[in-house]
């Protein structure tokens, strides 16, 4: 990967969208992750494992039609679930997936099929005939049997093509291959509005990427349905709806298009005059069945889901484990709430409690690779250098930029994890909160604004990190449900010298 400054640091490395849709299917099997809900026909539910399932079928079926790693296919279609499954199977096999809109006319076919070279082309009987005469280089034409749900007003299909069922296959023709990230997954056309549209490429790191950016800024968790009605040919709904929910391990709604919601717990952010392209349900507490499933609360309280808590992406199996890879997908609260039920941050000059106990340390997560300032020696002569953490394989190692291994703590020797602002990481120590190491005489130079301290307490040692603000939630969550260790905030006492 040269365009990676190192594979061991780069988030996504080791990873990519078929693996990341295979560790919900390890973890939570039967959870729903597909609701088709059509304005006419009937409703349907994937669970991730027969989601992955199907997919993986569609992926032998473009394998058996000579579709090959890196080819392009046309996926010409309104919301519906063969666009998903199509999408995503060729991501499994490795092709890339063009998504046109499906309001294009003839000579944007043209153009769009022409100069992405796609091999094949997937559509429904609404565009079958429009799609057949704009690709005329295409070797294979699948028509889906609806429109959306709806019964085609025209049954006849183009010559040389076939039914959208006909592309599965036998999965075990398509084994899961090794994650490329950096592998382009799909293009999208840019409106032309000024020349003609440009082919925008899509790899696996940008579609996860995208996946974690957009949970973390939605919050979204494990129990939540987040409704799509954007069209799945743009990016708003892939990446803000789909993706991100597939991110957590959350349900996706899927509609044809827009529709009034009357009495729904909806949440819509508005942009100016427009409106930010997701709708996301928070689940009630009575959630219908088909969507709250059992085996997905038992998932949740397993992994330390609390109400109100956001999830991070289950863990896959040990023997599938990347060795560095996307981060959790949202921010955590980074302390533990005090007595009187105010968040620390609000409990000015307040100590939180220590935990009491533990809980036991998570060895089998996704790692997770963030940059810090890592605090080097102690009193006066305390450093910073710049550091690479990673958290992986039962650890916490700190790297400096020139390789050399600052910490490497087990997570079960980690004793407690301390959080603090100002100049001085701060700790409980058992007179009350102490400073870890001073910074005074201008050794790290001048830094503006507060400094985040993360102090990790071991047998023999501090673990010292300097966050950005943007990191502090997300890092505090991550090594809460690595060691198993409540982060505590720390106030330095006024007349602390």
């Amino acid at each position: 990967m040269p365009a990676l400054r190192s594979p061991l640091i780069h988030p996504f490395s080791n990873f990519d969208v078929p693996h990341l849709l295979r560790v919900h299917v390890e973890a939570r099997p039967d959870h729903p992750f597909l609701i088709w809900e059509p304005f006419e026909g009937e409703a349907r539910v994937w669970s991730y494992a027969r989601f992955e399932h199907e997919v993986r079928q569609v992926a032998a079926g473009l394998k058996k039609r000579g579709v090959k790693q890196g080819e392009r296919v046309l996926i010409h279609l309104d919301n519906c679930p063969e666009s998903l499954i199509a999408w995503y199977a060729c991501a499994h096999l490795g092709a890339v997936a063009v998504t046109t809109n499906a309001r294009s006319v003839a000579d944007d076919l043209i153009y769009f099929s022409g100069h992405a070279e796609v091999v094949g082309a997937i559509t429904q009987p609404a565009f079958a005939s429009l799609v057949a005469s704009s690709c005329a280089r295409i070797k294979w034409l699948a028509v889906t049997e609806t429109d959306n749900g709806a019964a085609p007003q025209d049954n006849a299909r183009p010559p040389k093509s076939e039914s959208f069922a006909a592309l599965y296959g036998d999965p075990a023709d398509v084994p899961m291959r090794a994650p490329e990230p950096m592998l382009p997954v799909g293009i999208q056309y840019t409106s032309g509005t000024t020349s003609r549209p440009k082919g925008v490429v899509w790899t696996h790191a940008n579609a996860l990427w995208g996946a974690k950016l957009c949970a973390m800024h939605e919050d979204l968790r494990q129990s939540d349905v987040h409704l799509t009605y954007l069209p799945l040919f743009h990016t708003n709904a892939q990446s803000y709806s789909v993706l991100a929910a597939l991110w957590v391990g959350a349900t996706v709604v899927l509609q044809r298009k827009h529709f009034a919601l009357a009495g729904s717990m909806l949440a819509v952010v508005a942009v100016g005059v427009g409106v930010l392209a997701f709708v996301a349900l928070r689940r009630p507490a009575s959630a219908p069945a088909a969507v709250a499933t059992a085996p997905a609360q038992a998932t949740a309280a397993s992994s330390g889901a609390a109400a109100g808590a956001p999830a991070t992406p289950p863990a896959p199996v040990p023997s599938q484990t990347p060795a560095a890879t996307a981060g959790a997908a949202t921010p955590r609260p980074p302390v533990a709430t005090p007595a009187g039920g105010a968040s620390a941050p609000e409990a000015a000059g307040a100590r939180t409690k220590t935990a009491a106990a533990a809980k036991a340390p998570a060895k089998d997560m996704l790692p997770i690779a963030f940059d810090a300032k890592a605090l080097v020696g102690t009193g006066e002569r305390s450093r910073e250098r710049d550091a690479q953490v990673l958290l992986a394989d039962g650890k916490v190692t700190v790297t400096a930029d020139n390789k050399d291994v600052l910490h490497s703590v087990p997570y079960a020797g980690v004793i407690s994890v301390s959080y603090s602002r100002g100049r001085n990481p701060l700790w409980n120590s058992p007179k009350g909160p102490a400073p870890v190491a001073r910074t005074g005489g201008g050794a790290f130079g001048f830094i503006r604004g507060e400094r985040h301290w993360i102090a990790l307490r071991t047998k023999d040692a501090f673990v010292v990190l300097r966050l950005q603000d943007e990191e502090v939630r997300r890092v505090l969550g991550a090594l809460e449900e690595r060691t198993g260790r409540t982060p505590e905030r720390v106030v330095e006492r006024k007349d602390a010298k």
